[in-house]
């Protein structure tokens, strides 16, 4: 008969669903179910078994709601009364908690291996970590395993017809936020706002036995299916396993596949050892569980699942299986140790021997673009550290499978850190333009070359399916040339990891014909083997943009606000400590700086920082990074002190303990009326901070103090304006300023260069709104079709201009929609700049808020911060990878200019850029400048943005980089600036030539080793030349130049140049060359007071 390739795949795909893997177990005994669901008030006190404290929703409206209360250990859960429950009883609201008894009588002797309990929560059969998961304990405490929708099994101890068995299992009710239809606004991510209902129904817990040949058999044929969606349709290998395949079922009695399983599998046998060609592609798998730190749940259910997914790994490797495990991020592991010690302690036990390999080097997987310079670098700091103390082990690959887009600053910090190599699969992501390479070098900003792979699976969580192998196979763009790639297998992104399947399908995929040989390793061993391959790989220079996701630059202002203000905090809080130990012996507190690190850290992960979390997540950062910003001040504040410096009001404000206050809704903790010592800080009815802290120079600009203009300098001054649109003229003599009767400016003058920086009929500070309904990722993207959308706000009223601390302002005013904007031009004296701020009530929804600076300059390319340096982009459109980075971000700043002359636009929070280039009338062009202000997307976070911001802006005209780099710090300062030269106390660092990124005093780790106690300085060479540096410090020994953690250069191996330090005079004054954006990190030993010089 005419074989039908469609008929022959039907067949195995039926009967393997409905008669052979239903056939793998059979039901020994059902268990007896009993549940205990911790209510509110039940909640025992923290302890270190029980460390996740009650939530704030706990109480009010949730109160007797069954399964509510925070999460309860397994002592508190086993002392508890519990209920009689039966199969078919919902459970658990979202986010709840309940513990099921399970108990069961042996029926007949089982002996090891034999049986499993088979539980079923009430999964979706998908989602593996979005949904309900649950972790399993014997009476005495032994953890068991994790379960969730992929691994619904439990293992059971042989023993004698009528043992006893107790397992306690604590069910999580996460809920499901991605279903198959993704992205509709839900309430239910945040505990607050969810619904009471329970979501899940307990479906089955059973004693079942296991008939091992069937379940075999099962891996066989999905094994051979796979092997045939690796091969084109019309090949014989293909038309050879598909015939085998149904010679095999014909052997199966569909009546008893038990006792015919074996049959099955001897016809199978030889199609299935058939080996690979020597040639066929080669994968390396890695086991994964990309674990998010946060997004569809709270970091609280983060905590819980890396004790699950570890307790799995755990499981599969004490059972004797082949797994290599990826362990990435460093906090995960710390929170592992804090919450259960001892799977901690198996877990090290694995990672000595070879089997658990902690990759990435960093304490969380960071957002790669948006973290500052030196919280970049602390990534590295830390959770190297953190490895290497507390599992002996240490990484050479940089790990950010999934962060959205890569700056072009991560070579050098890499390699600086002792770091080889790097790994993503997120360019796969873009949305037109296609990534040439899957092996390549990638090159920094400063020339640093890192060897860099893209697993061509485009996944970092594969299944071992076939179509994921093939993919891999046909995908990869090396051919020819490199015949290797890595590919992450394992659930992820809510954990999960691999499971006993996958690794029965790598063992049958490591080397047949027809499939590419899959093989368990480390990334060492694969990274070492594609370098020597491919040595001479392409390279890519610069950025690893992302066609994607581009709204992240911009949604959840505040948080980004606040990891802002944080970042600057300990900046000044680290310099000022470590000036006031030198200078006058105050202990510096290592403690307090690691701890707000760690907490900053760990909110700048990828799906934190760029504000794509469920609402619960945002209502702890912001308040963790409030929180952070007043222990730096207290810092600083006990450094002042110390110093004898004077300390000004503003600080006593920010170093108050803060204690945060509902305005309305919701109750929450600390709502009594604010105790002595502390700063209240309001809280809107999302519970999430109402109005985050501002810069130090730019916090109390909002109401006119009444000083004239006898007070000011008598440069500045203001007059009504002749033009026909009304107005006033501005000038401080460095700049004149025209401001319309709209409150728009249309004439930015530089009166040193004698040039305009606007250009006529396109004012600076219009504000435009624009419909925002991406296709998808409502929070992560912003569609190019947004700006056909583009409205200009129009109504807006000025006042007149007022004095105010001897500066000049201009406020003016505009509604639109449901929101309001409050705008405040500032002139002030000795500085060619204008300041816009921006108070915004912000109330709408699928909304994006810009304001525009055109800037009057002819050019193709713009100058954009990044870590330690900036990029150049193009503005024009010649190529779709030009048009397609519509939407970028910068950090501190950007900078437009032509061969002489330049404007820079520095922000307080704001990384949303988009530049047009625009025909001016004249000839030439000029460059829309078009700051994104807000975003209001529904999912996940349904009120993202909603509520008040406070954004600045400066534009400073006929200015250089290296201004621009000094000027964009001053402004983003959130302590007051250090009265350096009053009161006796000196810089203890002066840096010319270079910027001065971070002083720090270095810790007692094994790492850093002699150094501890040393003066640490990161110096970088921020405006793209090579520069001479002269670094004086007097009051410190002669400096050591070391890596990113402070240790010898080349102690990895990596290749780190060294500048040679000259000694110029006895005065500690030293001379260096740093090539362009070169990284410095020099360590300091502390002089006594004798053996100081002058």
């Amino acid at each position: 008969m005419h074989a039908h390739r469609p008929i022959l795949e039907k067949r195995i795909d039926r009967t393997l669903i409905e008669r052979i893997l239903p056939a793998e177990t059979q039901v020994l005994a059902h268990m007896k179910i009993e549940r205990f669901d911790p209510e509110v008030g039940q909640v025992e006190p923290l302890s270190p078994e029980n460390p996740f404290p009650p939530a704030r929703s706990d109480w009010g409206r949730n109160q007797g709601v069954r399964g509510w209360a925070e999460p309860v250990g397994l002592e508190a859960a086993k002392a508890a009364k519990y209920q009689p429950a039966q199969v078919g009883e919902t459970w658990g609201p979202a986010w709840g908690s309940t513990w099921f008894h399970l108990e069961v009588d042996y029926p007949e002797d089982l002996s090891e291996g034999q049986a499993e309990l088979f539980v079923d929560l009430g999964w979706a059969p998908h989602s593996p970590g979005f949904q309900c998961e649950a972790l399993a304990y014997l009476p005495d405490g032994t953890l068991l395993k994790a379960l969730n929708p992929k691994s619904r099994w439990l293992p059971v101890p042989a023993g004698p017809k009528g043992t006893h068995l107790e397992v306690y299992v604590e069910a999580a009710a996460n809920p499901l936020l991605l279903d198959v239809h993704p992205f509709l606004p839900t309430e239910d991510g945040d505990k607050q706002t969810a619904s009471q209902r329970e979501i899940y129904t307990f479906r089955a817990a059973d004693l079942v036995k296991v008939n091992h040949e069937v379940r075999a058999l099962a891996l066989d044929l999905q094994a051979l299916v796979g092997i045939t969606q690796c091969l084109e349709p019309d090949e014989s290998r293909g038309w050879e396993l598909l015939l085998t395949a149904g010679r095999a079922l014909d052997e199966l009695d569909l009546a008893d596949v038990p006792a015919t399983a074996a049959k099955a599998r001897e016809v199978l046998r030889p199609a299935l050892s058939l080996p690979a060609r020597p040639d066929a592609h080669e994968i390396y798998a890695v086991g994964h569980a990309h674990i998010d730190s946060a997004w569809l749940w709270p970091i609280r259910e983060t905590r819980r699942k890396v004790v699950r997914t570890l307790a799995n790994q755990v499981r599969l490797l004490d059972d004797g299986k082949d797994l290599i495990f990826a362990l990435p991020a460093a906090q995960h592991v710390a929170w592992l140790k804090a919450d259960d010690p001892k799977l901690f302690e198996r877990v090290k036990h694995w990672v000595k021997a070879g089997r658990i390999v902690p990759v990435g080097g960093m304490w969380v997987e960071p957002d790669a673009v948006l973290p500052g310079s030196e919280a970049l670098a602390r990534q590295l700091v830390e959770g190297l550290d953190y490895f290497e103390e507390e599992l002996g082990a240490t990484c050479q690959e940089v790990w950010l499978p999934d962060s959205f887009g890569y700056s072009a600053a991560i070579p050098q910090v890499a390699k600086l850190a002792g770091m080889k190599w790097f790994l993503t699969q997120k360019i796969s992501w873009n949305q037109v333009d296609k990534f040439p390479h899957h092996t390549l070098w990638w090159e920094g900003i400063d020339g640093t070359r890192l060897f860099t792979h893209f697993p061509s699976a485009d996944t970092y969580g594969s299944d071992i399916s076939g179509p994921q192998l093939a993919h891999a196979v046909r995908n990869f763009k090396e051919k020819g040339q490199a015949n290797a790639s890595l590919l992450p297998f394992g659930y992820g992104d809510g954990g999960g990891g691999p499971t006993r399947e996958m690794l029965e399908l790598i063992e049958r995929n490591h080397d047949v014909a027809g499939a590419p040989k899959v093989r368990m390793a480390t990334p060492t061993e694969f990274f070492t083997r594609a370098q020597e391959e491919y040595p001479q790989a392409p390279t890519w220079t610069g950025e690893l943009y992302l066609e994607l996701h581009r709204g992240t630059f911009t949604t959840q202002a505040n948080t980004k606000g606040l990891n802002r203000r944080v970042e600057s905090a300990l900046r000044q809080a680290e310099a000022a400590a470590t000036l006031a130990l030198v200078e006058a012996g105050e202990p510096y507190p290592h403690e307090e700086f690691e701890r707000i690190w760690h907490t900053l850290l760990l909110c700048q992960f990828h799906d934190i920082l760029p504000g794509t979390s469920v609402a619960w997540v945002y209502r702890d950062v912001e308040q963790w990074l409030t929180e952070a910003v007043s222990t730096c001040a207290q810092i600083q504040l006990r450094s002042r002190k110390a110093l004898g410096l004077p300390i000004p009001a503003a600080l006593e404000e920010l170093a108050l303990t803060p204690s945060f206050i509902t305005v309305k809704g919701v109750e929450t903790e600390n709502s009594d009326e604010a105790a002595q010592n502390t700063r209240v800080i309001k809280l809107n009815e999302n519970a999430k901070v109402e109005l985050i802290d501002q810069p130090a120079n730019l916090a109390e600009i909002w109401e006119a103090d009444g000083q004239g203009v006898e007070e000011a300098s008598s440069a500045l001054s203001f007059a009504p304006s002749t033009k026909e649109t009304g107005g006033w003229e501005l000038t401080n003599g460095l700049v004149k300023v025209r401001v319309d009767n709209r409150g728009c400016l249309t004439s930015i003058y530089d009166l040193k260069a004698n040039r305009e920086a606007l250009i006529a009929g396109a004012p600076a500070g219009e504000l435009w709104w624009y419909q925002d309904f991406p296709n998808m990722w409502d929070a992560w993207d912003l569609d190019p079709f947004y700006r056909q959308s583009q409205e200009q706000i129009g109504s807006r009223q000025v006042d007149e201009p007022r004095w105010h601390q001897g500066n000049i302002q201009v406020p003016w005013s505009a509604t639109f929609g449901n929101s309001t904007v409050k705008g405040l031009w500032t002139l002030r004296a000795d500085q060619k700049a204008v300041d816009l701020s921006l108070d915004i009530d912000w109330h709408e929804e699928e909304k994006l808020l810009k304001c525009s600076f055109p800037v009057n300059v002819h050019t193709d390319h713009a100058q954009f911060e990044t870590q330690f340096g900036y990029v150049t982009r193009p503005t024009h459109q010649n190529t779709s990878w030009d048009a397609y980075r519509f939407e970028v971000n910068a950090h501190r700043w950007l900078r437009v200019a032509d061969a002489n002359w330049g404007v820079s636009i520095l922000n307080s929070a704001n990384y949303g850029w988009s530049i047009d280039r625009v025909p001016a009338d004249g000839g030439g062009t000029y460059q829309r400048v078009m700051a994104s202000l807000l975003r209001a997307p529904k999912f996940p976070d349904p009120r993202a943005d909603i509520g008040r911001h406070r954004l600045h802006f400066s534009f400073l005209v006929g200015v250089e980089v290296e201004e621009t780099v000094a000027a964009a710090e001053r402004f983003n300062e959130t302590l007051p600036t250090l009265e350096i030269g009053s009161a006796g106390v000196d810089s203890l660092l002066t840096v010319e030539g270079a910027h001065l990124e971070s002083l720090r005093i270095l810790p007692a780790r094994a790492s850093i080793g002699a150094r501890a106690g040393w003066v640490a300085a990161r110096i970088y060479e921020s405006t793209g030349a090579q520069r001479e540096v002269e670094l004086r410090a007097p009051k410190l020994g002669k400096p050591e130049v070391t890596d990113l953690r402070y240790r010898d250069p080349g102690r990895d191996g990596a290749s780190i140049p060294v500048p040679e330090l000259l000694t110029v005079e006895s005065d500690g004054r030293y001379r260096l060359t740093l090539r362009p954006f070169q990284v410095l990190t020099l360590c300091f030993p502390v002089r006594e007071e004798g053996e100081r010089d002058g």
